[in-house]
Order: structure tokens, then C-alpha cells, then sequence
């Protein structure tokens, strides 16, 4: 029970802070995009006390660059920022980012105040790891004649080949319970 429960992957989201203004990052699926599939990446912007900073108010960019980056290195990606609804958010800086290749990428969103917003200008970073993409998988492949025959086969006595990989450990289980029973009983 114990290396099921500490083998669980555990999600959470990344919150950063800039300035007056905090923001909560996400990357679809579960911070674990796969390379040539596109994805989506947004952020919630906070102000102190939770407030939030609706996308009206703020005009960002975003820049997807690779890892290790130096300084003056150009983003690989600019994706367009879009205001987009997700989770429990509505309004929200996203961006749809299709990652090239695996590996580590940094997200950057660069915001400037609009109209009469009373924030400074901001830049948020987020690593993110980018898996290899998934094989195509044919979605009912159909099975050949001799495929069939060995299946038929192999499942004839497939619950008799595993009785004793489940029973043997099972008995030995139930044996060291009732020993330790009797041992603190006496």
C-alpha cells in the first residue's frame, strides 16, 4: 500500500511571483506535453490578496526557448498569447505551443500594463519537460489466422499457469499469520 501511494506522479501546478503580480502556471497535459502534439500552456495572473488581472488589462507575449538557453539566445517559438478558459479560470493568458522535439524548454511571458491597469511591467519563466511523442497505434487491428490459433492456445491453460505464481505466496502469507497468532497467544 505504502509503494503504491508514494509511486503516485503528484501534478501541481507552478506559482511564480514578479513584482505586484503572481501567476500560476499550467502546461496541458499534466506539465507533460509530448513533442509535435500540440499543447496548451496558460497562466493565472494574480494580484496580492488573489484578485484577478483580466487579460484586458494586460498585453503579453510568450517565448518558447530551448535548455540550457543563454541570455541573448532568440526563442525557438512565439506562440500567440489568447485570452482561454480553463479549469475554473475564464479570461486567461494561454497560448497553444507545439513543442519540435523532446527535451527541456523555457516558457517566458513577458506582460506590459494596458489601459488603466496599476501594475508594472512583468516577465514569468516556466522549465517545462517535453516527452517523445506517442507511436501511431492502428485502432482495431485486425488479426491473422495463425495470430488467432496461438491465442486460443495459450488461453486454454492460462488460469492454471498462473495458480501457482498466486497460490504458493498466498499460503505462505496465511501460514506466517496464523504462526504469529500462535506465537503472541501462548
Amino acid at each position: 500500500m505504502v509503494l503504491l501511494i508514494s509511486t503516485n506522479p503528484v501534478f501541481a501546478h507552478k506559482i511564480q511571483i514578479a513584482g505586484d503580480v503572481a501567476g500560476l502556471w499550467h502546461v496541458e497535459p499534466n506539465h507533460n506535453p509530448q513533442a509535435g502534439e500540440e499543447t496548451l500552456a496558460w497562466v493565472v495572473l494574480t494580484r496580492r490578496g488573489g484578485k484577478l488581472v483580466p487579460f484586458e488589462t494586460v498585453n503579453c507575449g510568450m517565448g518558447v526557448y530551448a535548455q540550457p538557453r543563454q541570455a541573448n539566445d532568440a526563442p525557438i517559438l512565439t506562440p500567440t498569447v489568447i485570452p482561454i478558459n480553463a479549469e475554473k479560470y475564464r479570461g486567461i493568458p494561454g497560448a497553444k505551443v507545439t513543442f519540435p522535439t523532446p527535451g527541456i524548454y523555457q516558457l517566458q511571458l513577458n506582460c506590459q500594463p494596458r489601459g488603466n491597469a496599476d501594475f508594472t511591467a512583468f516577465k514569468l519563466t516556466y522549465d517545462v519537460t517535453v516527452l517523445a511523442e506517442n507511436p501511431s497505434v492502428q485502432a482495431n487491428p485486425i488479426p491473422t489466422q495463425e495470430e488467432v490459433s496461438a491465442q486460443k492456445k495459450g488461453d486454454a491453460n492460462s488460469g492454471w499457469n498462473l495458480f501457482p505464481a498466486v497460490m504458493v505466496p498466498g499460503i505462505l502469507v496465511i501460514g506466517g499469520l496464523v504462526w504469529l497468532v500462535r506465537r503472541f497467544k501462548s
